[in-house]
């Protein structure tokens, strides 16, 4: 019986599915249902679409033009979420949360820079 809950104890023990490295850390990520890409991103880190597969960039978005007192737009995704097939907003991209309430809707298929940016009022 002792032999047992050991092998039972080890077989819980969570194993990594793959392991790369990205250029930056990221603070935010999502993986798709199917497990085939992550997207990454986080402070001062672009969000980055992976393929898990081979551990290479499929695409990296670009950050928006300077603002009206030509400063760079901080970098700062908080959360993000890979869009599916019933996903209405879009269905080859993904959703960025940032920071202190804007969201931003990226088409991977489109452009670099997001496709629709919304932001709360502070």
């Amino acid at each position: 019986a002792e032999e047992q809950r050991s092998v039972e104890s080890s077989a819980e023990a969570p194993v990594p599915i793959a392991a790369f490295q990205a250029a930056q850390t990221g603070t935010a990520a999502d993986v798709s249902a199917d497990g085939a890409r992550l997207v990454l991103g986080g402070r001062d880190c672009v969000p980055a679409l992976w393929c898990l597969a081979t551990s290479t960039c499929l695409w990296k978005a670009r950050n928006l033009p300077n603002d009206n007192l030509d400063l760079q737009v901080p970098v700062w995704e908080s959360a993000l979420a890979l869009s599916g097939p019933k996903m209405v907003a879009c269905a080859t991209g993904f959703v960025a949360e940032r920071l202190r309430g804007e969201v931003r809707i990226y088409d991977t298929s489109a452009q670099r820079r997001p496709v629709l940016r919304v932001s709360s009022v502070l």
